[in-house]
């Protein structure tokens, strides 16, 4: 009797140790984790500039050169685009509708590092791009977005704020 619980426990200890095993140390250091990814970051929109340039002219480029844009993602998987920069206040100063700079989103992380997008709470998530980690923390992010329309497109987000 002895014997088989002493075999009970050295098999309990085992499948504990292959648990513990299989969930700290095989974790992909470049997957990606919406917890150590919240802050503020701002958006270099000049990969999305060079490509409208090539396909829509310089006037395009020139408009798109005075946006700036900033993303931030929260807990809950909550996030918020903020669009600001001049062509954006002129833009407000002749619609007949008022312009949102801000526009908050849900966001989940599958698979590592697939980025799935949800507008809002009517719509469901929908994949968006592909995350990765530019260096060994989280001050740097390119997101290659997956595109129907047009070629792909890589943005990278450089962390200004927790």
């Amino acid at each position: 009797m002895k014997k088989q619980i002493l075999i009970v426990s050295c098999i309990l200890l085992m499948l504990s140790l292959i648990q513990f095993s299989c969930t700290n140390f095989n974790k992909d250091k470049n997957a990606i984790d919406s917890d150590a990814m919240k802050g503020k970051y701002e958006l270099d929109l000049t990969p999305l500039i060079a490509s409208l340039v090539k396909d829509e002219g310089a006037l395009v480029g020139l408009v798109l050169s005075s946006i700036k844009a900033n993303v931030s993602f929260y807990e809950n998987n909550r996030g918020v685009l903020e669009l600001n920069g001049k062509i954006v206040d002129l833009t407000a100063i002749f619609s007949d509708e008022p312009i949102d700079k801000i526009h908050q989103f849900g966001y989940k992380i599958e698979n590592d590092s697939v980025f799935y997008l949800k507008k809002n709470e009517k719509e469901g998530f929908k994949q968006r791009a592909i995350v990765r980690k530019l260096g060994d923390n989280y001050e740097y992010l390119e997101f290659s977005f997956i595109l129907e329309e047009r070629d792909d497109i890589s943005l990278n987000l450089v962390k200004i704020g927790e």
